[in-house]
């Protein structure tokens, strides 16, 4: 009797499991989306990267600072921190996102997401980039994996959010995949009429002694100023705010921690210092 009961609880037993084997299979199956339609569209390339073009540049003598354009001069100095972790820290990253627009992308059905999968090469060495979104929860999250021969393979340099209708989101950016890889850079931004209206790049490396630093750019529909750099240097403690029209180059800027007041400085189309009434 008692080796009946036995081998009745045990074969109940197995028929128990195999019966929450086969309904969790199930389950997968059901979850599992073999045609998910088209592709969701990645955030363009403004998202991501930083546009310092449109502010006004000075090409000629050699650099060097006229008396007459002090303010404009101080303004374009303070881009020399971004404008170097940018061309450092993210040419890769950049290379392997701008890539990504003319890829075809494959659903993975087993792991419900995208994936653009391609090479790329800045002319000197080639990278395997693999980029993949999973819609879920409201929002899409992107990875961006890059692998370079006998360097570092599938090593994480950027992952993010963005909503499902495509008008915001963030990036989070790692750097040093080869001696110190770690997170330093978290990009926010927002799209407005096909374009994106604001992007703001805030250091997030707790080995930098900027971090916590930032720069912000934005459009406005100012008439004598239709563009903006929030400049945010956290070891100095100061915010330094500037307006420019990107048609006639005139501007202004406000340093409380260089001119010590909260007073706007402006320069005109030539780029030297004027009256802000003028």
């Amino acid at each position: 009797m008692k080796q009946w009961i036995y081998t009745w609880t045990a074969r109940m037993t197995a028929v128990v499991m195999l019966t929450g084997i086969l309904l969790t299979s199930c389950n997968k199956e059901e979850d599992m989306v073999s045609d998910p339609g088209t592709a969701p569209a990645i955030p363009p390339s403004s998202s991501f990267v930083l546009d310092f073009s449109t502010f006004p540049s000075e090409q000629s003598n050699n650099g060097r600072l006229e008396e007459s354009k002090w303010h404009y001069g101080y303004a374009a100095l303070n881009f020399a921190f971004w404008q170097s972790l940018v061309g450092l820290q993210m040419a890769v990253p950049v290379l392997a996102f701008k890539a990504s627009f003319d890829q075809e992308a494959v659903y993975i059905p087993s792991e419900q997401r995208w994936n653009w999968s391609y090479e790329v090469s800045d002319g000197t060495h080639t990278y395997e980039a693999n980029l993949y979104a999973k819609p879920t929860d409201g929002k899409i999250n992107w990875e961006m994996y890059i692998s370079k021969s006998e360097a570092y393979e599938n090593f994480l340099w950027y992952k993010g959010t963005s909503s499902l209708d495509g008008l915001g989101g963030s990036w989070t950016v790692s750097v040093e995949p080869e001696k110190n890889p770690r997170e330093a850079l978290f990009i926010e931004w927002t799209k407005e009429n096909e374009e994106v209206a604001s992007i703001r790049y805030t250091v997030i490396d707790k080995g930098s002694d900027q971090v916590d630093s930032y720069i912000k750019y934005g459009k406005t529909d100012g008439s004598d100023f239709d563009s903006f750099y929030h400049v945010y240097l956290a070891k100095d403690n100061n915010l330094m705010k500037i307006d420019y029209n990107s048609e006639t180059k005139a501007g202004r800027v406000q340093s409380p921690g260089h001119y010590k007041d909260d007073e706007w400085r402006c320069w005109n189309s030539e780029l030297i210092d004027v009256k802000c009434d003028q």
